[in-house]
């Protein structure tokens, strides 16, 4: 086994640090772009859930002003129908 002096084992730890610390920064930037692919795939799916419901809400919304309607004639149908006491009939 040699021998080192101080300033070459600071001279190999150094080199050492270098090396692992090479490794630590690529890991990150391999990590980091990682998570944009799966944040760019997570906006997609959730622009096309946002296309889903505003569709969604369309069709409720539409639903909404048939049922209204429905109703508005139902309450005037019923309403032709009803008469006082005196025979006149009803003004909704």
């Amino acid at each position: 086994k040699e021998q080192f002096n101080e300033a070459q084992l600071a001279l190999i730890r150094d080199i050492r640090r270098r090396g692992k610390n090479k490794v630590a920064a690529q890991n990150c930037r391999k990590r980091k772009l990682e998570n944009i692919v799966e944040l760019e795939q997570d906006l997609g799916h959730l622009k096309d859930e946002k296309e889903k419901l505003l569709k969604e809400k369309g069709e409720n919304n539409k639903s909404i002003r048939l049922m209204k309607k429905q109703l508005t004639n139902l309450y005037l149908e019923v309403f032709s129908m009803l008469h006082d006491e005196n025979g006149k009939p009803y003004s909704p």
